[in-house]
């Protein structure tokens, strides 16, 4: 049970009072961070994705659409922030698609990925360097990377500060690392559109903003993926890791989200004109991805069942 806000080390927690399968939300009421206190740990995370992979039986043609819209709007954030030769690692890299596209931008990739047929896809098909493990336990040398990508992995991790920290000693001075991540002020929609099991936390554009600060990065700029409004985050490689007053600057009224929560639970009018907008941006970001980068990645074509 998680019971420390990971950003400012506080227990004085608002309870959610969200009971959905077990889970138990609260917020932090010094920073404004959203945890699920019965989170799953580490050892629990991993099991999970080394026994069921997240495409659902397959890497298949639809599945590998909407992880290229996803990847396009990634490419697309860091625009000029992407250039040949830089040394990128994709931390979580699922099927490859991001490596992909910044492969064809003449970078040199690298990925991990602990699910077996999302890391095999990577490797076989994609001909990508994909290794099988975690973070903590890949052979890769300090100091030896551009770029880091953590795309809806920080969410799922248990120790995120932790986890970012030993990211940043892979990465050159002046590195930078690139975040992705559902967000709290955009919920995909749903029945409970805003909790979910899997996600150990939830974050708006300030909460991420002062958690990566806490492992020794500086924000450079934040944005909202075109495909779910998900926040997306630059950061760059500083000396050392801002301190809780540092991070005050972005605090949340975490008083403003459970009221939020609870609202929208109750209006499930909004659920439906929240599929339709999500499934449309997903559709508009499909085309556009596909007219960008379809004929660079003719692995779409082939299923792996």
């Amino acid at each position: 049970m998680k019971l420390i806000c990971e950003i400012c080390e506080n227990t004085d927690v608002l309870s959610f009072n969200e009971t959905f399968k077990g889970i138990d939300i609260v917020g932090c009421r010094q920073c404004g961070l959203v945890w699920n206190r019965n989170m799953m740990d580490e050892r629990e995370q991993l099991e999970f994705y080394q026994k069921q992979n997240r495409a659902h039986g397959g890497v298949n043609r639809t599945y590998l659409l909407s992880m290229l819209a996803r990847a396009s709007c990634v490419v697309e954030f860091l625009g000029d922030d992407l250039r040949a030769g830089q040394k990128h690692l994709d931390v979580g890299c699922a099927e490859g698609t991001l490596l992909a596209l910044t492969r064809t931008q003449g970078l040199d990739v690298q990925g991990l990925e602990v699910d077996v047929n999302h890391s095999r896809f990577a490797r076989d098909v994609r001909k990508l360097p994909v290794l099988p493990m975690t973070l903590d336990n890949a052979p890769l040398e300090a100091r030896s990377f551009d770029l880091l990508s953590f795309v809806h992995v920080v969410e799922h991790l248990f120790h995120p500060v932790q986890v970012l920290s030993t990211a940043r000693d892979l990465l050159r001075d002046n590195g930078l690392m690139y975040i992705e991540v559902p967000n709290m002020n955009q919920p995909l929609p749903g029945v409970r559109h805003f909790f979910r099991p899997i996600h150990n936390f939830y974050f708006t554009a300030n909460t991420l903003r002062a958690l990566v600060s806490r492992a020794g990065f500086t924000p450079l700029r934040v944005g909202f993926s075109g495909r779910d409004g998900s926040v997306q985050l630059l950061a760059k490689k500083s000396e050392t890791a801002a301190s809780v007053s540092d991070v005050a600057v972005w605090r949340d009224d975490v008083r403003h989200y459970r009221a939020k929560a609870q609202r929208e639970r109750n209006r499930p009018y909004l659920l439906f004109k929240l599929l339709f907008t999500h499934l449309l941006a997903q559709e508009w970001e499909k085309r556009k991805a596909l007219r960008r980068y379809g004929q660079l990645l003719p692995e779409l074509h082939t299923t792996t069942d």
